[in-house]
């Protein structure tokens, strides 16, 4: 309880605003503008009853387990880029050798018609040379 202008007001203290009641209306009213001042509100200390002991071994497990967490994420993480990489040459691999195959299918096509009027010029001259002759 503290005592203001002659009345006694009870300071509960919320965050971000401390805020007093004054007991006989009820009614709250801004004790001060709003600031966040923790020292106005906290007057004594917390009496912690866990023991040092007990403290350092919780932090001491914490650390570890951060520890170990973060060796799994850094080998998680090692082990995504070297996949990338992996799919990455299989990819300019099948890529490479999609091109080679459309360039022979260009060649081998351009070989067939090259045939097909070959044959053609050969069946046009055989046709004649018959027709001739007969």
């Amino acid at each position: 309880m503290k005592s203001t202008s002659n009345h006694s007001v009870l300071v509960l203290c919320v965050f971000p605003v401390s805020v007093a009641l004054r007991p006989e209306s009820g009614s709250p009213f801004l004790e001060k503008d709003l600031r966040m001042d923790a020292t106005q509100c906290d007057e004594r200390e917390p009496e912690y009853t866990t023991s040092k002991q007990v403290q350092a071994w919780f932090l001491g497990r914490s650390r570890e387990l951060w520890k170990q967490k973060y060796m799994q994420l850094k080998g998680d993480e090692k082990r995504l880029k070297n996949r990338v990489n992996d799919v990455t040459k299989s990819r300019e691999r099948w890529r490479e050798e999609s091109e080679q195959m459309k360039t022979r299918v260009r060649e081998l096509e351009a070989e067939n018609a090259a045939l097909q009027q070959q044959l053609a010029a050969l069946k046009k001259d055989g046709l004649r040379t018959a027709g001739s002759a007969g």
